[in-house]
């Protein structure tokens, strides 16, 4: 299976003002870890690289960010 990296101009549709947003932040962070390993990250290299430090607050930022932004809201 053949993976291409993930660069910044696959993110050109995002807007300007959002690039230092912590959501985005995290999108790159998946994409550059996932392509690294090719296989899952862990939690605490997400924050690592995203917000630079990975202490169990700044996971629990990320884990947040994600069930909040990223991930969909199923229909109840």
């Amino acid at each position: 299976m053949k993976v291409k990296n993930l660069k910044a101009n696959c993110f050109k549709y995002l807007e300007e003002s959002s690039k230092d947003l912590l959501t985005q932040k995290i999108i790159f962070a998946i994409s550059e870890l996932t392509a690294e390993k090719m296989g899952p990250v862990k939690l605490s290299e997400i924050a690592h690289v995203a917000i630079g430090e990975s202490d169990k607050s700044k996971q629990d930022l990320v884990r947040l960010t994600l069930e909040k932004s990223l991930l969909k809201m199923r229909p109840s």
